[in-house]
């Protein structure tokens, strides 16, 4: 059954099953819904759409200046995101780029340290030839002091 079902479908089929609303469902004047009413148009009063749509005109224009400033903010904020944000396709490239420079980080690290490890082992090579070769003098400097 591949059938979609529709919101009519559903609607339809919650009022059949004669279930209540969700508790604590508020309507226009702020009051809750009891559990066991339906939760339909013919519910609210008037004055229950009155007391929420009369408020004065400071209030409204109040609230459409909050209104206004917060749009106004996030259009700000869109427009410096949209600024500093690059496309999919580019960080794509640059994550790519990056992955790139990282194995060549790594592998001018293993070969650079590889050069260290083999000069120090060098310089120890030398420093021995050096030793042997001072001792070897300071025998011959014995032998013709000697003599």
């Amino acid at each position: 059954d591949g059938k979609r079902t529709s919101i009519k479908d559903l609607t339809s089929k919650f009022d059949e099953a004669n279930v209540g609303p969700v508790p604590q469902v508020i309507n226009l004047a702020g009051k809750p819904f009891s559990n066991g009413s339906k939760l339909s148009a013919s519910s609210l009063s008037k004055d229950d759409v009155d007391a929420k749509t009369n408020e004065g005109p400071s209030a409204r224009s109040e609230i459409s200046q909050k209104l206004e400033a917060e749009i106004l903010e996030l259009r700000a904020e869109v427009k410096r995101l949209r600024e500093h944000s690059v496309s999919k396709e580019e960080f794509n490239n640059l994550v790519s780029q990056m992955k790139t420079l990282q194995e060549t980080m790594e592998s001018n690290r293993a070969h650079y340290s590889k050069m260290v490890r083999d000069l120090m082992a060098e310089v120890d090579e030398e420093k021995k030839q050096r030793m042997t070769l001072q001792v070897e003098i300071d025998r011959l400097k014995k032998i013709t002091v000697t003599v």
